[in-house]
């Protein structure tokens, strides 16, 4: 005989799933926050990747301010470079600089950091270091920051801030190497000549931007036409690398301005 139930007992237990359509919904609103998102949080990251490349180049800059403060405005430019031509010329750094071995090497010093410490500085957080030991670079074998060729130039003082009426590119990015010295992305030298070389510059907003640093000690995000160096005619125009009175014979024939960076 059953047991009428009371109408006091709970009722039985019945669980609701998920209908297919509201699976699918709650799928189709998962992507689509996730199409919002994920672009996002790939530039706050870049963005933040660009930041601390500024704020690298920054610090190698006024660690070169640093050395010039201390030494009469001479700046540390390229190790090798001499006051004129011909085996007797003399060089511009003196022999304990020059020791160094690279620019890297000799402004270190001044980043109030040890040695090892301060290649962290050298390093741009978006440059490509696969295949880079930790030990290359500890030792300065291998940087993405080096100083402008130009700065020791004739025009520049030979890297003196008293020469120099207004501000130019000091330090910038470059290839991950360890060459002591560059110049802008249409000059066919030190590793800027191919076309793969010459975009490896630009590391920033979508890889259109190289950052750099000033002698005045500011760092800027430079897009092609800002960080190249134009002849119009048989001027050059305005630009961030050469100080006035200086030209240049090393340009890659570049008539007019240009953000594109042309393949050759």
């Amino acid at each position: 005989m059953n047991t009428p139930r009371s109408i006091f007992s709970p009722a039985p237990c019945r669980q609701r799933a998920f209908t297919l359509v509201e699976l699918l919904t709650v799928i189709a609103i998962i992507a689509i926050l996730a199409s919002i998102l994920i672009p996002t949080i790939g530039k706050v990251r870049e963005n933040a990747r660009t930041s601390q490349c500024l704020s690298n180049v920054r610090q190698l800059a006024l660690a070169n301010l640093l050395y010039a403060g201390e030494n009469k405005g001479q700046l540390i430019v390229h190790l090798n470079a001499q006051i004129g031509t011909g085996s007797t010329a003399p060089y511009i750094m003196p022999q304990a600089v020059r020791n160094e071995g690279n620019w890297q090497k000799a402004v270190a010093a001044y980043m109030n950091l040890d040695k090892v410490s301060a290649r962290s500085r050298f390093i741009c957080p978006s440059a490509d270091m696969s295949g880079v030991s930790a030990a290359d670079i500890n030792n300065g074998n291998h940087s993405s920051y080096t100083v402008s060729m130009w700065l020791h130039s004739n025009a520049a003082g030979y890297g003196k801030i008293q020469a120099l009426p207004a501000p130019i590119v000091m330090v910038a990015e470059m290839r991950v190497s360890n060459v002591d010295g560059t110049y802008a992305w249409n000059v066919n030298a030190n590793g800027t000549g191919s076309y793969d070389s010459r975009i490896a510059l630009f590391r920033h907003g979508g890889d259109t931007r190289r950052n750099v640093a000033m002698t005045d000690g500011s760092a800027h995000s430079l897009s092609p036409i800002q960080d190249g160096v134009f002849r119009e005619g048989s001027a050059l125009m305005k630009n961030h690398w050469l100080p006035p009175g200086a030209s240049t014979s090393i340009t890659l024939g570049v008539s007019s301005p240009t953000d594109v960076i042309p393949k050759s």
